[in-house]
């Protein structure tokens, strides 16, 4: 079975539960298209999570571009914009 879902933003528990309420096998995909950062509590842990899961693919979401960008070119507009769009627990990063 295929499923979609968008806008996790770090929420590791609504995944979990997602996953959960599927009962995602391994012969199953899930495709998250987008935002897995941002918002929630658990944002890292979020990444970690779905890194751990071959079944799980990821299409990167604007949130997740705005992480991207501003971590690896610390560029201040960028760090900006990220803060204003719900950075959370990533804010101690810089």
């Amino acid at each position: 079975m295929k499923y979609v879902t968008s806008d996790i933003h770090g929420r590791l528990d609504r995944l979990e539960r997602l996953i959960d309420d599927i009962d995602l096998s391994k012969d199953d995909t899930l495709y998250i298209i987008g935002d897995l950062v941002d918002r929630g509590d658990s944002p890292m842990e979020t990444i970690e999570f779905v890194m751990d899961h071959p079944q799980i693919e990821v299409i990167m979401g604007n949130h997740d571009e705005m992480m991207l960008y501003s971590l690896r070119y610390k560029d201040e507009k960028q760090m900006e914009r990220w803060a204003r769009n719900g950075k959370g627990p990533l804010l101690g990063v810089f």
